[in-house]
């Protein structure tokens, strides 16, 4: 019956999923060999890289100043969002 449905330029006993996870894997090491070229890319010209390492930088500087923010001033959020913490407020989702 399978064989039926079946169109001649298909491998006989391959479905669809197996195809896809080919199609995925060879993507994914055409997609490393860019990287790796666009890496060799960006050491050739040092400007770029400069530029690109900047917005990083600033990056990881918000995102320690958020957290360290967040320490601060945790306390005054979580009053603010959670009105009463019940006792045991942890178990609250379950």
């Amino acid at each position: 019956m399978l064989d039926d449905l079946e169109s001649p330029g298909r491998i006989k006993g391959w479905g669809m999923s197996q195809f896809f996870v080919f199609k995925a894997v060879s993507e994914v090491w055409r997609g490393l060999g860019t990287f790796i070229h666009g890496v060799s890319w960006l050491l050739s010209r040092p400007k770029y890289l400069f530029l690109l390492f900047i917005p990083m930088i600033l990056g990881v500087f918000f995102l320690v100043g958020g957290f360290a923010l967040f320490a601060l001033y945790g306390d005054f959020v979580f009053d603010k969002i959670m009105f009463a913490k019940p006792e045991g407020w942890w178990w609250f989702p379950v």
